[in-house]
């Protein structure tokens, strides 16, 4: 194609997928002798790209203000009518960051984090009955309302419902035609015999114990492949259902007294076609931009990407890294086995973000801190913010590298010439010492 068309580059944008596309077709025009360039741009509302040297990813800033401030609308209507409680299942796929950022910008009474359960090994029952602690907790302080944010890939973190969710993958998968996926669809919900043949008893136990309209989901609401849809899981009715019936066994046993309504939303495509922001529409130019300069330099197989993101765009450094760089090998994946791909990256449970969170949330359960951040600005101070998310984890770069430089200028200036022969010698361990330093580190952060 690119020889066809003499294409002098080709800029591929999206997320994972997308960028290890743009790697294994850089590696096929390499090896084919097409001499067209392959540049990726990472843009994903998810902000699931991730790299030590990338910073952010185009749509996720636009997108978490857009849900910030559909939540915020809520958790003011919440605290007015101190009625009911909220069940918010935002989109993000596997990881959390999404509910993560919209967290820090609004302050609800509960969050899940999916890596955060993973991680405790929690399970749906642990979940429901952390949720139902808090909603127990609240009314003993006269308040009968709150909000719980979910991510939408909660399901796929807890270990015994990602084992159901697998085996039914796999056995819708191995059918070739939509009518017979049907007919087990159905046999699932009314044979025993078909339900034990298909799942393991583990599995079959648990898919018996869900509420009808979750089972009816998982295995009706399937991707092209035969996958369970996860996005079409209402996770967030699960929970309100769970947590209700939880709730309903506490008051026979006297230990809840009080009324629980629940409310379940679903955010997802209302975060994906906002105007963007201003940081993403500069991030979007600056990116592209920098894959033009890339593409016409002839370089190939790389994914942009620009530091100093918190600072003014004048400041920004833009650059490209290694497509290979960024990937790591899987076992199974959609390229076949043990191959590389770019990964979908999780939430750090020990990164500055889910820090702040964890520091902040504790006081969110009983006093309500709300905030609404208001829909996406574009002109004034406001215009300038940057995700959350982002400021935390990025936010002293610039600074410490101005640090650094001001550092090295004081040493220049401490050494020069007429100076005494034992300050030559210490600076030179020392900073012999420290280049070896950086050298071990560099290579450990490169793997």
């Amino acid at each position: 194609m690119g020889t066809e068309l003499r294409l002098d580059g080709l800029v591929l944008f999206g997320a994972t997928h997308t960028v290890t596309d743009a790697m294994y077709l850089s590696e096929a025009f390499l090896k084919n002798g097409v001499n067209t360039s392959v540049i990726a741009v990472p843009g994903s509302v998810d902000g699931n790209v991730h790299h030590s040297m990338l910073e952010g990813t185009v749509g996720f800033d636009s997108a978490s203000k857009v849900y910030s401030q559909l939540i915020g609308n809520i958790l003011i209507d919440s605290a007015s009518s101190v009625k009911y409680w909220y069940f918010i299942r935002l989109m993000g796929r596997d990881p959390s960051h999404l509910v993560l950022e919209s967290a820090l910008q609004t302050q609800p009474n509960h969050v899940l984090i999916s890596e955060e359960i993973a991680s405790k090994g929690q399970t749906l029952d642990d979940v429901v009955r952390e949720i139902a602690d808090l909603v127990v907790l609240r009314s003993k302080h006269g308040k009968n309302f709150g909000t719980v944010l979910i991510p939408e890939g909660l399901l796929v973190h807890l270990p015994h419902v990602k084992s159901l969710i697998d085996e039914l993958s796999k056995a819708f998968s191995a059918l070739r035609t939509e009518k017979e996926r049907n007919e087990l669809a159905e046999a699932l919900l009314k044979d025993q015999d078909i339900l034990h043949k298909t799942l393991t008893a583990w599995s079959a136990a648990f898919y018996q114990a869900l509420p009808d309209f979750t089972r009816k989901q998982l295995v009706f609401e399937r991707e092209s492949s035969g996958n369970v849809f996860l996005s079409k899981i209402e996770t967030e009715r699960l929970l309100a259902q769970l947590v209700g019936e939880e709730l309903a066994k506490r008051k026979k046993s006297g230990e809840f007294k009080s009324s629980f309504a629940p409310i379940t939303h679903f955010f997802g495509y209302q975060g994906r076609c906002s105007f963007p922001s201003t940081f993403d529409a500069e991030l979007a130019s600056a990116y592209g931009f920098t894959a033009g300069v890339l593409a016409s330099a002839g370089v190939t197989g790389y994914c942009v990407t620009a530091r100093g993101l918190t600072g003014p765009v004048d400041n920004w450094f833009c650059g490209g890294i290694p497509l290979v760089a960024m990937s790591h090998a899987k076992a199974k994946s959609a390229y076949g086995t043990n191959m590389a791909v770019i990964p979908s990256t999780e939430v750090d449970v020990n990164g500055a973000a889910f820090k702040e969170l964890a520091r902040l949330r504790d006081n969110w359960r009983l006093v309500d801190s709300y905030f609404n951040p208001g829909p996406i600005q574009f002109a004034g101070r406001l215009a300038q913010s940057r995700n959350r998310t982002l400021v935390l984890s990025q936010g002293n770069y610039l600074a410490e590298l101005k640090r650094v430089n001001e550092l090295i200028d004081q040493i220049k200036s401490e050494c020069r010439f007429g100076v005494h022969e034992e300050i030559v010698q210490i600076a030179i361990m020392n900073l012999e010492s420290l280049e070896k330093l950086i050298h071990v580190l560099r290579r450990n952060l490169n793997h």
